[in-house]
């Protein structure tokens, strides 16, 4: 429950679930309520967990390693390549020097989500999805550019990350900041 009206009854509810449809396949599924803890265990959730500065989330397909000495959606990333149901540190499909979140002001000066620390917070985390918020500040070594909120939604079984990326203009010298360029960037492992 996300939201409730003034009589205590649902007002917003998320749900959260997996279904495989063939292409212009349609099903129908019904809502019914129940006892509270009636639902059934999930087989192999989705994990997240935090120790030493570092987030990790495994989807079983997929695992990302998040750290807060400096934000990289794509720096350590590993999947099932073999298919043998396990992931194992020669899978690893990016580069520890893979790029990732940047802006570059009209002077081609470059402030990357990598330079400066992160705050990483756990917001949901349930057996079926978990999202993970990342909040920082573009860098370089001489200073910031506008702060960014990064939101990565994982999914039980899947290789893949759901990513919401907005960049805030916290520029307060003018009253439109420019920009040069704004970007995403990711390189693969020489052995992917």
């Amino acid at each position: 429950v996300l939201a409730r009206w003034p009589d205590g009854s649902v007002r917003w509810l998320l749900l959260d679930f997996q279904v495989d449809l063939a292409a212009n396949q349609q099903k129908q599924f019904t809502l019914r309520h129940g006892a509270a803890g009636s639902r059934p265990t999930v087989p192999d959730p989705v994990r997240v967990s935090t120790r030493d500065h570092r987030t990790t989330i495994e989807t079983g397909r997929l695992r990302l390693e998040l750290s807060e000495d400096g934000f990289n959606p794509f720096g350590a990333v590993w999947t099932d390549l073999n298919g043998d149901g396990k992931i194992a540190s020669d899978e690893r499909i990016t580069s520890a020097d893979s790029g990732g979140l940047f802006v570059r002001d009209p002077s081609s000066r470059r402030f990357a989500a990598d330079q400066a620390p992160a705050e990483i917070v756990v917001e949901q985390s349930g057996p079926l999805r978990v999202c993970v918020r990342v909040s920082g500040r573009h860098a370089d070594a001489r200073g910031a550019m506008f702060s960014y909120v990064v939101r990565l939604h994982a999914f039980r079984g899947q290789p893949f990350v759901r990513c919401a990326y907005t960049f805030i203009n916290d520029h307060q010298e003018t009253l439109m900041t420019g920009i040069k360029e704004l970007g995403v960037t990711a390189r693969l492992a020489p052995e992917a």
